[in-house]
């Protein structure tokens, strides 16, 4: 039999806890990206299910406020694996919120059109048409104002920092930065952190260092 000295015996001991402590690390790090991975398919999986929801409620629905807000969660349900539809679906509802009358246009029918617009933006964005992208921001944030609900306009300006940034337009990012910055309510402190990060980077591009 082999027989091993004490220094031996300790150097294969710690050499075992070294590999078993790499393979908790290995197989923990396994289980998270296997769970992470479960749950964005069982999201992605769940999309088609919900799209289906959102049709079977288009067809059957005459009220034109509802038919916009159906054809804005239908856009969202699909915009994971199919962006082109998503955008349909939006331009559907936004031409659906554009026929509705004036004196039907209360505080909840810009609740749900401020979202609509600014998720037309972003998929516009996306492909490429900045000034289509900001005129639609643009009208997001009359309609956040006509609802009411102000807690909602410093996200889009905060888009809109976001879109002059990378577009190369640092005047213009910087300004819509601050104004970000004041219309985000205090305790929105992720927004605010974009905000600072998104100023960041604009003076890091200009060389400002300090």
């Amino acid at each position: 039999s082999e027989k091993y000295s004490v220094s031996e015996k300790s150097g294969c001991r710690k050499s075992f806890s070294r590999r078993n402590r790499v393979m908790k690390t290995s197989n923990s790090g396994l289980l998270v990206f296997l769970l992470l991975f479960l749950l964005r398919s069982s999201v992605v999986f769940a999309q088609p299910e919900r799209a289906a929801l959102y049709r079977d409620s288009i067809r059957i629905s005459k009220d034109r406020i509802k038919l916009m807000q159906y054809h804005a969660a239908l856009g969202e349900s699909v915009y994971l694996y199919d962006p082109d539809s998503a955008l349909y679906f939006f331009e559907q509802g936004d031409s659906i919120a554009q026929c509705i009358p004036a004196d039907r246009r209360d505080a909840n029918y810009y609740l749900w059109y401020a979202p609509l617009l600014n998720n037309t933006a972003f998929v516009v964005q996306k492909q490429g048409d900045i000034v289509r992208a900001v005129h639609l921001y643009e009208q997001c944030i009359e309609a956040q104002q006509a609802s009411g609900d102000s807690s909602t306009i410093g996200s889009s300006y905060l888009n809109l920092g976001n879109l002059y940034s990378e577009a190369g337009e640092a005047d213009l990012a910087l300004e819509y930065y601050g104004s970000a910055k004041r219309a985000l309510p205090s305790d929105d402190l992720i927004g605010l952190a974009h905000c600072q990060n998104g100023i960041g980077r604009v003076f890091f591009s200009q060389h400002k260092y300090e």
